[in-house]
Protein backbone atom coordinates (compact mmCIF):
# COMPACT_ATOMS: atom_id res chain seq x y z
CA UNK A 1 0.00 0.00 0.00
CA UNK A 2 1.07 3.26 -0.58
CA UNK A 3 1.23 6.46 1.78
CA UNK A 4 -1.23 9.27 0.05
CA UNK A 5 1.24 11.98 1.35
CA UNK A 6 4.74 11.24 0.50
CA UNK A 7 4.28 7.87 -1.80
CA UNK A 8 6.11 5.72 0.32
CA UNK A 9 4.90 2.38 0.67
CA UNK A 10 3.10 1.94 4.23
CA UNK A 11 5.10 -0.30 6.74
CA UNK A 12 5.71 0.17 10.45
CA UNK A 13 7.79 2.98 10.18
CA UNK A 14 5.23 5.04 9.02
CA UNK A 15 2.20 5.25 11.03
CA UNK A 16 3.49 7.85 13.00
CA UNK A 17 1.35 10.88 13.30
CA UNK A 18 4.08 13.39 13.66
CA UNK A 19 5.44 12.54 10.44
CA UNK A 20 2.29 12.92 8.59
CA UNK A 21 2.26 16.38 10.79
CA UNK A 22 5.66 17.38 9.32
CA UNK A 23 4.53 16.55 6.02
CA UNK A 24 1.80 18.97 5.76
CA UNK A 25 3.35 22.12 7.41
CA UNK A 26 3.59 23.63 4.10
CA UNK A 27 0.00 22.67 3.15
CA UNK A 28 -3.51 24.40 3.04
CA UNK A 29 -6.58 23.67 4.98
CA UNK A 30 -8.47 21.96 2.47
CA UNK A 31 -5.27 19.81 1.39
CA UNK A 32 -4.48 18.97 4.98
CA UNK A 33 -7.94 18.01 4.98
CA UNK A 34 -7.89 16.03 1.71
CA UNK A 35 -4.61 14.16 2.85
CA UNK A 36 -5.30 13.33 5.90
CA UNK A 37 -8.88 11.60 4.83
CA UNK A 38 -7.24 9.61 2.26
CA UNK A 39 -4.02 8.50 5.10
CA UNK A 40 -7.09 7.51 7.58
CA UNK A 41 -8.70 5.40 4.87
CA UNK A 42 -5.45 3.78 3.80
CA UNK A 43 -4.12 2.85 7.39
CA UNK A 44 -8.12 1.43 7.73
CA UNK A 45 -7.37 -0.52 4.84
CA UNK A 46 -4.18 -1.88 5.86
CA UNK A 47 -5.37 -2.35 9.22
CA UNK A 48 -7.77 -4.22 8.27
CA UNK A 49 -5.97 -6.46 5.61
CA UNK A 50 -3.43 -7.49 8.79
CA UNK A 51 -6.03 -8.14 11.22
CA UNK A 52 -7.54 -10.60 8.44
CA UNK A 53 -3.63 -12.13 7.90
CA UNK A 54 -3.54 -12.60 11.68
CA UNK A 55 -0.55 -9.59 11.46
CA UNK A 56 -1.39 -6.81 13.85
CA UNK A 57 1.48 -4.80 14.23
CA UNK A 58 0.87 -4.17 17.77
CA UNK A 59 -2.34 -1.98 16.64
CA UNK A 60 -0.13 1.03 14.75
CA UNK A 61 -2.48 1.22 11.52
CA UNK A 62 -5.55 1.48 13.69
CA UNK A 63 -4.11 4.04 16.46
CA UNK A 64 -2.70 6.10 13.54
CA UNK A 65 -6.12 6.12 11.60
CA UNK A 66 -7.75 7.19 14.94
CA UNK A 67 -5.21 10.15 15.19
CA UNK A 68 -5.96 11.17 11.44
CA UNK A 69 -9.65 11.32 12.10
CA UNK A 70 -9.27 13.33 15.06
CA UNK A 71 -6.99 15.62 13.08
CA UNK A 72 -9.41 15.70 10.34
CA UNK A 73 -12.38 16.67 12.77
CA UNK A 74 -10.60 19.10 14.71
CA UNK A 75 -9.74 20.81 11.86
CA UNK A 76 -13.11 20.93 10.04
CA UNK A 77 -14.39 22.82 12.98
CA UNK A 78 -12.15 25.51 11.75
CA UNK A 79 -13.73 25.98 8.73
CA UNK A 80 -16.57 28.93 8.41
CA UNK A 81 -19.22 27.29 6.60
CA UNK A 82 -21.20 30.07 4.78
CA UNK A 83 -25.11 29.73 4.13
CA UNK A 84 -25.24 30.96 0.65
CA UNK A 85 -28.86 32.88 1.43
CA UNK A 86 -28.28 34.58 4.71
CA UNK A 87 -27.31 38.43 4.81
CA UNK A 88 -23.47 38.84 4.77
CA UNK A 89 -23.61 40.93 8.13
CA UNK A 90 -26.25 38.47 10.00
CA UNK A 91 -23.34 35.53 9.24
CA UNK A 92 -20.49 38.05 10.66
CA UNK A 93 -22.31 38.01 13.61
CA UNK A 94 -22.85 33.97 13.84
CA UNK A 95 -19.34 34.06 13.61
CA UNK A 96 -19.09 36.61 16.36
CA UNK A 97 -20.78 35.39 18.54
CA UNK A 98 -19.07 31.72 17.64
CA UNK A 99 -16.06 33.02 18.80
CA UNK A 100 -17.49 34.67 21.86
CA UNK A 101 -19.05 31.38 22.67
CA UNK A 102 -15.32 29.49 22.33
CA UNK A 103 -13.76 31.76 23.86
Amino acid sequence: MTDVVTGNHLDSRLYDIKDFLKTIQKKDLYEILSLADREATAAWRSAYRLKKSGNTLDELPSQYEYALKELVRFLRAAVTYRPLKIDPQIFDRFVQLRETISA
